[in-house]
């Protein structure tokens, strides 16, 4: 064999091991746990996180390419960017009302982390309950001890806009 196939032969089987160990090091990561929008490992590595003693959702320090989930049936959403700690960080929601119509049954989940989308598909989709969303890339500035934050916000119609559900964004996560 000449050098060039023997080379193609070494990257292939590095590329091959490389894929075998991120799988088995992915294989308790596939599945949504019990909070459904995370894996096991990281529901129970979410906490309550408050912001001048107002609830602003489950936090948790969880490493790039961590898989996130659709929490319930709705309209996977990109919203852009905000800034955190210097960083921009993306804005992501599962609305459960694809109508865009809003009532008091309207509820939005709100993720401020990182996602990488998989190849193709758009930053506007139709999601079930534990679809896979996407994965977190990067491990942001955790000044504030936390680079994932989750809340789920319901519409008010006296005031005509969505406030954050303590309630509902704690049942997701029963065991805080």
């Amino acid at each position: 064999m000449d050098k060039r196939k023997i080379s193609l032969f070494v990257l292939g089987i590095v590329v091959l091991i490389a894929a075998v160990g991120f799988s088995v090091w992915d294989s308790g990561r596939s599945t949504p746990g019990t909070c459904v929008i995370l894996p096991q490992a990281y529901c129970d590595a979410v906490e309550e996180s408050y912001s001048d003693g107002q609830f602003i959702g489950m936090t948790a320090n969880i490493p790039p390419l961590t898989k996130v989930y659709a929490p319930f049936d709705g309209v996977l959403k990109y919203s852009g960017t905000t800034t955190m700690n210097g960083r921009e960080i993306g804005l992501w929601s599962v609305e459960n009302n694809s109508s865009g119509s809003l009532d008091e049954q309207s509820v939005a989940t709100v993720f401020l982390a990182n996602l990488m989308r998989i190849a193709g598909q758009q930053n506007t989709a139709n999601v079930k309950k534990g679809d896979f969303l996407g994965r977190t890339i990067q491990s942001l500035s955790a000044d504030n001890g936390y680079n994932f934050l989750v809340d789920f916000k319901r519409y008010n119609a006296v005031i005509g806009y969505s406030l954050t559900d303590a309630d509902l964004t704690r049942q997701f996560f029963p065991a805080r």
